[in-house]
């Protein structure tokens, strides 16, 4: 009896001895499978996130602010700019990035009508903005190189909603054939009480690569050309490329210009007139353009 005690013992300690390395086995191979999974996860993790990160975008060019407290009263007021109105195509098709095609043109003058917009002149832009007695909706229309499309296609439609509108004219192209605007067209247009004549130099130069006596030139010829032509006084003008520097604004100043629009989009602010804003418009609703 003494002797099987110690013998069972034996063997249960024995037992116990190979549970225990099993034990440590089993829990080793768990481990080697988790990590195993855990790297794998991290890997799927990974590639998963890859595909979820956005695509970096491109750096936006910042807007300069206006300081609005030395330059205002300031005015978010659109000031839509055309070239060409037509639906020609094959080879009579006017350029496609300065043209409107005239059925989207009378979309988007109705559309302006329908959302209660007011047209006002360059001039009433100009005083609104001094006076701070613009309307509740204004909106001023523009057409830059006096194209002879505007009288056959845009002008009816003008005409129709009562719309004001400008013609920003490089003299030297009037009379010059059919594709352009004839000082008898724009009389026509002007017995209507809506157009205003401004100019845009007398051969459509950018003003900034002039010298200075050629610079005076295209400003001068072209004001003098519309006076005598047109009549009334010329204050308003749009640089050709938008081509801008403060030797042209000063020349204009000194030709008694009271404002000059520029090809690029901003706010409207009292204290510079000569960067009033613009912006360019073609063949879509004028929606996609944040109007």
């Amino acid at each position: 009896m003494k002797r099987i005690i110690p013998l069972f013992l034996l063997i249960t300690l024995i037992g116990l001895i190979f549970f225990w390395f099993f034990q440590k086995e089993k829990n080793s191979e768990e481990k080697k499978k988790a990590s195993q999974f855990g790297l794998m996860l991290d890997q799927k993790t990974a590639t998963q996130g890859s595909e979820l990160k956005p695509t970096p975008q491109p750096t936006m060019t910042p807007v300069p602010t206006i300081d609005v407290a030395k330059y205002g009263p300031c005015r978010n007021v659109p000031v839509l700019m055309y070239h060409h109105v037509n639906s020609l195509s094959g080879k009579e098709a006017t350029s496609q990035s300065l043209t409107v095609r005239t059925e989207t043109f009378q979309e988007q003058m109705d559309f302006l009508a329908k959302r209660g917009y007011q047209t006002i002149t360059p001039k009433e832009l100009y005083e609104g903005l001094n006076n701070n007695a613009l309307p509740a909706k204004p909106m001023v229309i523009t057409f830059d190189d006096g194209y002879a499309d505007i009288i056959s296609q845009a002008f009816p439609i003008l005409r129709n909603h009562n719309f004001k509108f400008t013609i920003f004219l490089p003299t030297g192209l009037m009379n010059s054939g059919p594709s352009y605007l004839t000082w008898s067209q724009l009389n026509e247009m002007k017995g209507s009480g809506l157009l205003t004549a401004g100019a845009h130099t007398w051969s459509h130069k950018a003003l900034t690569k002039l010298s200075p006596e050629e610079l005076k030139k295209e400003i001068s010829l072209s004001k003098k050309q519309i006076e005598e032509f047109y009549g009334g006084q010329v204050e308003a003008f749009a640089y050709p490329y938008g081509s801008d520097n403060k030797a042209v604004e000063e020349e204009l100043k000194n030709q008694g210009f009271l404002m000059a629009f520029l090809t690029t989009r901003g706010i409207q602010c009292a204290k510079l007139p000569f960067d009033f804003h613009r912006i360019r418009i073609g063949s879509a609703s004028l929606t996609a353009y944040g109007i």
